[in-house]
């Protein structure tokens, strides 16, 4: 059985760090005077980093569990540890775009951009509880990988 979980985060990492290449580049002065002071600066920036930087610690964890314990994390577990990640961070993103929006925009919606947020930290929250679980219960199994 392979290890396919650190692959996945890797390969999340690396596209993360190439949407930072692609992304419109602020220092334009036509783009300059329009981003000032809104949100589209923060998931553009810090964001896209943070995120590269936290795939790539989940994808060590994730391949030095199994050199550390012997012991090989649940793949099935790991891989809905990602796709939850993933879609929790594709929400914190457009909802922090949909907030640069509404600035533009003043008028109210249905569902508020900081309800989006509220609702992607949660979902990020609880994939993070699954790696925690899925890294509990690979320390406590009996058998070896």
């Amino acid at each position: 059985m392979q290890n396919t979980t650190p692959r996945l985060f890797l390969i999340a990492a690396g596209l993360s760090l190439l949407t930072a290449l692609v992304a419109p580049r602020k220092n334009l002065p036509a783009l300059a005077l329009q981003l000032h002071d809104t949100y589209y600066v923060v998931p553009q920036g810090h964001l896209i980093t943070l995120v590269a930087l936290f795939f790539s610690l989940t994808a060590g964890l994730y391949y030095l569990i199994p050199k550390l314990t012997g012991k090989l994390p649940g793949d099935v577990v790991g891989m809905l540890h990602f796709s939850l990640t993933i879609a929790a961070m594709a929400l914190i993103f457009f909802a922090m775009w949909g907030l640069s929006l509404d600035e533009i925009r003043r008028h109210d919606k249905i569902l508020r951009p900081a309800a989006y947020l509220f609702l992607a930290g949660c979902v990020f929250i609880g994939a993070q509880f699954l790696f925690v679980v899925n890294m509990i219960v690979t320390l406590f199994r009996r058998h070896a990988a």
